[in-house]
This record gives structure tokens, sequence and C-alpha cells, in this order.
């Protein structure tokens, strides 16, 4: 280690460092304990906790922890500039560093002291810190992680894959695991969570109490860490993905509005009654009302939004409300905005395909010109894909940059954004995209590639951080990219791989190789929380390196097919070669969502353009083949099952194609005729297909 920079916390073993709280409040925070457990797993030393009073003498080595209002006491500092600000000095002293940490209220003493966790290096039973002075004044105030309400063994409601591991499932964390993670995402710079609830998520659970004792549990834990808690709820849809109501009713009859109606209201009434269970555990309540979204007119839209608002406020006057636009009609903001909601924060989607910088700016224009308060972003498949589509492990950071760097440009010299929540799906899979996107939204000038470098440091220690950097470089060059562009899927720049696929062989491989045969460092203590063992974390991490690895090798073998076809070979030899080099790539334990494995589904699309090319005909995998008709009917009898009347449900073969290939329509319609000839599908004059069998998958226990 090169400590020529560093100096030493601990001087000697017989320098004990004392904890000096001059913080506002009492210091019951877990992250002081987390501090005092670190620092004891590293030296051996207990520090000692020790209120503050103007008798004390001041001695080396001490840490102090300040709010702004005391800062003085300890010397020159200059208060924290922002409500949501910290300052960290390192002053060198005789017999070790005096550390004081100043911030304005618990949550930003959370961040000031993961950030001294962070920054501290190891060495034996010694501690090392950089002698500096940090002021840090976050861009973005209020910055959350979103928990995206999807499950890996039950996909959107449509078939069950037994196969996933259940290490992504954050809802199976015991107790200690969600401390550990929520302390965790609050280690990496995010100061609230974003709680979504929704009817899929009370299929899953089997009622909406049950879902709703998740939800309080994770609050409780949030607000004890110091985080904010935000619910988003689906707004206007409680019975599809699983969760069925037949009485549920949305539309009024032409020209009657859906606000007025008895028997719309009483739904609305019904599921907002029980969305305002959770008002005493949070902080802010944001309506979503489009995708998914049943109700037409923006008025009624607006006057349900007030209701949701009447329903929380009644219980707890304290709750902040908002309001999403995703998918909303053009001009839903302005809108909005028309119809009195100036004391709403107002989020648009940073989703690029979405957002342009005309319309933002002219949105915030208008939104300043008419009085709105508060502005912010909804950050949706930016981190990574959504787990009910293409769920993978992502690391995003220079997607990410490009994307928060757009807002930033376009939104902040009108009106800047005082809150933004990130998607986070995969859960500990994505977490490397996690801690840039916190430290991104802190400080969007800072370098991705340096940030992934400093999470592995952190994670990993000095013994192994340089292996698993590089593993993680792989997946970021192969599976995202440099931009946008590269990285989302129905972009016309996408692709998977590099340019070399040779040199992706190679670097998986040797990934792979030193990830298995991995020692761990039984010195090094994890600098930051952990929900899982690194272990652990090290063993999620290799299945998508072997699945890179299988694609890679798939695409070197296209490149020797398509030699050899300009070499003159014959078709029945091209063919056999392709029948060689299509072996699919494993799904392994990893989460599959709808549109199935991402490696997988363009190795696919690569088989069906290259017979294309060449003019043979596509192979045929079997087990390949039955597993896709086997997900497309299981997803037909669930629909079945969620269907409110006693008939067949038709499915027409842009949506199978979408729920069971992946948006392939070629693929889609020859699985339906062999399942057709099979007797399973019945197909109508009218194109649609049906269940042969659908009588056998009635449901009868509505919710």
């Amino acid at each position: 280690m090169n400590v020529n920079s560093y100096t030493n916390l601990l001087h000697s073993k017989a320098s004990a460092v004392q904890i000096i709280n001059a913080f506002a409040e009492t210091l019951e925070h877990p992250v002081v304990h987390d501090l005092l457990s670190y620092m004891e797993r590293c030296s051996g030393i207990t520090p000692e906790i020790k209120p503050y009073s103007k008798e004390m003498v001041i001695q080396f080595p001490s840490i102090i922890l300040t709010s702004t209002e005391n800062a003085k006491l300890f010397g020159d500092f200059q208060s924290p500039d922002g409500e949501d600000s910290y300052l960290l000095s390192m002053e060198k002293g005789e017999n070790g560093l005096l550390v004081t940490i100043v911030a304005d209220n618990a949550g930003c003493l959370q961040q000031a002291i993961y950030h001294l966790i962070r920054i501290t290096k190891q060495d034996g039973e010694e501690l090392w810190l950089p002698e500096q002075r940090l002021a840090v004044k976050p861009w973005v105030q209020q910055r959350e992680w979103a928990l995206c309400p999807w499950i890996p063994s039950q996909v959107r409601g449509e078939f069950i894959n037994p196969h996933a591991s259940n290490d992504f499932d954050i809802f199976k964390f015991s107790e200690r695991q969600l401390e550990e993670y929520i302390k965790m995402m609050g280690s990496f710079g995010f100061n609230g969570v974003q709680l979504l609830d929704t009817c899929y998520m009370w299929s899953r659970f089997g009622s909406i109490d049950a879902y709703h004792e998740k939800l309080k549990q994770i609050a409780q834990i949030a607000h004890q860490c110091g985080q904010k808690v935000t619910l988003w709820v689906w707004a206007a849809c409680f019975d599809e993905y699983g969760w069925v109501d037949t009485e549920a009713v949305y539309t009024a009859p032409d020209g009657e509005s859906a606000f007025e109606n008895p028997q719309v209201r009483k739904t609305f009434e019904k599921y907002y009654d029980k969305y305002s269970d959770l008002a005493m555990y949070v902080d802010r309540v944001i309506g979503h009302y489009y995708d998914p979204g049943n109700l037409k007119n923006p008025e009624d839209t607006f006057k349900y939004m007030r209701l949701l608002e009447s329903k929380f406020s009644k219980i707890n006057p304290q709750v902040r409300f908002g309001i999403d636009v995703w998918d909303a009609p053009s001009g839903y903001l302005q809108a909005l905005i028309k119809a009195g909601f100036q004391d709403y924060l107002l989020l648009e989607s940073s989703f690029p395909a979405a957002w342009t910088e005309e319309g933002c700016r002219s949105f915030r224009q208008e939104a300043r010109d008419f009085g709105v308060k508060e502005t912010g972003i909804w950050g949706w498949y930016t981190a990574e894909y959504e787990t009910d589509q293409h769920p993978s492990m992502y690391v995003n950071g220079h997607v990410l940059k490009e994307v928060y760097n757009n807002i930033r440009q376009a939104a902040d010299p009108i009106l800047p954004n005082v809150y933004w929540s990130e998607m986070e799906a995969y859960h500990i899979a994505n977490l490397f995209s996690m801690f840039i996107s916190a430290q991104l939204l802190c400080d969007p000038d800072k370098n991705p590639d340096l940030l992934l470098a400093e999470i592995a440091d952190v994670i990993y220690g000095p013994l192994n951080g340089s292996i698993i950097l590089e593993a993680l470089k792989l997946i970021q060059d192969t599976r995202s990219g440099t931009s946008w562009k590269t990285y989302w899927w129905s972009s016309p720049e996408f692709r998977l791989g590099t340019p070399n696929a040779d040199e992706d062989v190679r670097r998986a491989e040797n990934s792979i190789r030193l990830l298995r045969n991995m020692q761990m460092d039984a010195n090094y203590v994890v600098r930051l929380p952990l929900p899982v063992t690194v272990e652990k974390l090290t063993q999620i991490i290799i299945p998508h390196l072997i699945q890179i690895q299988k694609f890679a090798e798939f695409r070197v073998e296209i490149a020797d097919i398509q030699r050899a076809a300009l070499e003159g070979a014959d078709k029945e030899k091209l063919s056999h070669m392709l029948v060689e080099a299509w072996k699919p790539v494993p799904e392994l334990d990893t989460w599959i969502g709808t549109f199935g494995q991402i490696e997988e589904r363009q190795q696919h699309l690569m088989v069906r353009e290259i017979c294309k090319q060449l003019e043979i005909s596509i192979p045929t995998h079997r087990s390949l083949a039955v597993r896709k008709k086997s997900r497309i009917v299981e997803m037909m009898q669930n629909f079945q099952k969620y269907y409110h009347f006693s008939s067949p449900r038709p499915f027409n073969i842009g949506s199978l194609a979408t729920y069971g290939s992946g948006f392939n329509i070629a693929e889609a319609v020859e699985i339906m005729e062999e399942l057709v000839d099979d007797g399973i599908v019945i197909k109508h004059e009218s194109g649609t297909y049906s269940l042969a069998d659908w009588r056998d998958f009635q449901h009868f226990g509505w919710n």
C-alpha cells in the first residue's frame, strides 16, 4: 500500500480512538454502530463514544460528529452548503488523526460516515485516511432507489422459472439482510427508498395485507437508517398480473365521468383505502396512472389523484405528494400544472426513448412560470432493464452519466431537479450500477470508470479488487457499451459483445477462471454493508460471465461460417457448421424475463438472419423449442385464469410473440402452428388463438 498521502488513524494500539458526539440528537443511528464495528474489526480496538462537553480536552486520535450548529466549537469549519451537504475534515496530529464530520441532520451524517469508511485504507490492524478536507454538496437533494417489484421465480404472473436463484429475491431476505441491504444503498449515496405497490405483488404474496406488512418492515428499517420513504402506487390498475377482482370497474358509460360513476368510484375507493393503510409509514406518495392504467380522461385522473391525497392526508397530514408522467398522453404535464398541481412533485421520465431536450426545456419553463415548487425525475431502465423483460447483470456507468448529464444540461438552467429515483430491479446482482448511479446523482462530473474501480476495491479489497474489476469491465463492454444507443435493445446501434469476439472469449475465460479460484482475503474488512457474503456475490456474477463467454464463442463460429460461405462452401456444409455452432446460451440460475435471456435471444436472431442470407434451413433445437412452447402455454393458462369471463380468452400473435420469445413474430407463428397441430391450442378465423382446454383454467378464487 502506498501510504505517502495517507496518515494512520491509530498511532499505536495504546491510542484508543474516541468518538465525540456533539450532534444535536442522541446517536442511536445504525450507521454509527457500523462505524464502531468497522473500526473494531479492522484494528481490534473498540472505540468509545463520549458526549461532548465544554470542559472536554480533545485528544488525538478522535472522530468528532457534530451538527452544523455546533461546528464552530471545533475550529474554523464553514457550514455545509445546502440541506443535504456535509463536511469531512482529516487533520494530522502528534498521536494520530482528528477527524471531524459536520452534518446538518441524521441523513447527512449517514452519508458522511459511509464516505469516511469508504476512503479508509487497511494495513494489518492499522487504518489510514487521507489528510484532507472534503465538502460534499449533492447535485440532487433527494436520491432514492426504487425497489422494482418483480420476483425471479414467477415471471410477471405469466410463467414459473424454477431454476432462478432466490439470492436475487429481496422479499425473501431475512430482517438482518434487509437492514444490510438498505444500509448498503445508503452507503452508496442514496438517502431514500421508493416502495412500489402493485397488484402483481398482491398476487405473489397472496393478499394486499401480506405485501403491505413487508413494505411496512422495509419502511421502518429505512427510517431507522435515516432514509426517506416514498410510496409509488399503481393508481388506476388494481386487477391484473395475477390479481383478480371481478367487481373492478374503470369505465363509465359514454359521456359520464369515471370519477362520478358509482361503480368506478367504488373500485377506486376500495383500493385507495388499502393504499392509505401505509400512510403512517411513508413521507411521500406518487401516483402512477399510465402503463398500466385504465383511466382515459385526464380530468378523471386529476380528481382521483386528489382523492388519493385526501385519504393519505387524513391519516398523516405530513405526507407530501407527487405524480409521474410515464407513458402519459402528450401535454399531460402541462395539464397537471393548469389543473393546480403546483404543490406536487412533478416527475419527468429519464427514459431517453421518451425524453427530448426540447420537451424538457419547454416543460421546465412552463412549470417555473406557473409556480411549480418541485420537479424531479422518475428513473427507469437507465441502471438496468426491468426484470420482467430482459433482466441481466449490467454495469451501466457510462450510460448513466450520459443520461444524467443530458437532463442536467436541459433542466438545471431553468428548474433543477430536487428529486430523482433510480430503478433497481435485479437487486444484489446490479449493486455496481446502483453505486455509480448514487455517486453520479451526488456529482454528475465524476468518472464512471473510477467509480467502478472504487466499488470493486471497497468490496473486494486490494487482493481481489483488480480481478473483479476486469470481470465488471467485461460485462460493461459486452452488454452496455459506452452509451444509451449501444445498451438499449431496440436502438439501431444496439449490440451485444465488442467488435472483437475472440477477445471477448479470452477475457471471459480468464475472468471465470480467476473468480472460480478466488481466495478471499481473511484479513480484509468490507468497507460497506453487504446483505450477502463476498463469496456469494462472486457466485452470483459467474453465470453472467458464462453467458457472455458462450455468446462470444458463438459469434466466433458464425464468423467462420460466413468465411466458409465466401470461400465457396456448399449449403450442406454450411448447414452442418451452423448446427454445430448453435448451442443456445444457457439460462443457468439467472433471472429470466418475458423476453428471454438477452444473449440467447440475440443468438436466435443471428441464426435466423444467417439462414436467410445463406438460403439454408433454420436448424431445429428441440430443447429450446420445447421450453418456449411450454412458457407460451403456461402464459396462456395463467391469463385464462385471470380472465373475467366464462369463455376462452383470445390471444393475438403480437402478444404471444412478446411474452414467448421477445418480439419475434415469425418464431411465434411457428410455435403456435405446432401447438395447433398438437391439439393444445385452437386457431380462430380471426387469426387469434385460445386454449383448447380453457375450461380447466377458470379462476374461481376471486380476490
